[in-house]
């Protein structure tokens, strides 16, 4: 059986101080990054694959929780560190 690194995609609403968000969580690592979300993405998903994508973590699956609504990424690099720019 093939053993992935996980994210957890969470998307935060617009409050009064601040605009929608979006953060992703290294579940195996413990270290997120939040970020403002982009209206040219339907899905926040979408957004945080391009993010990994641009640090060179290529996604190979996706899940999603019925229960939370959060989606999952998948991948087989466990050696790029989850950071923001």
């Amino acid at each position: 059986m093939e053993r992935l690194r996980m994210f957890e995609i969470k998307y935060f609403g617009a409050g009064e101080k601040r605009g929608a968000r979006v953060k992703i969580t290294d579940i195996r690592n413990k270290k997120s990054v939040l970020l403002k979300k982009h209206y040219n993405y339907d899905l926040s998903r979408d957004q945080a694959i391009e993010f990994l994508e641009n640090l060179g973590i290529k996604i190979k699956a996706t899940s999603w929780n019925e229960i939370n609504g959060n989606d999952y990424l998948l991948t087989d690099d466990f050696k790029t560190e989850l950071k923001k720019d």
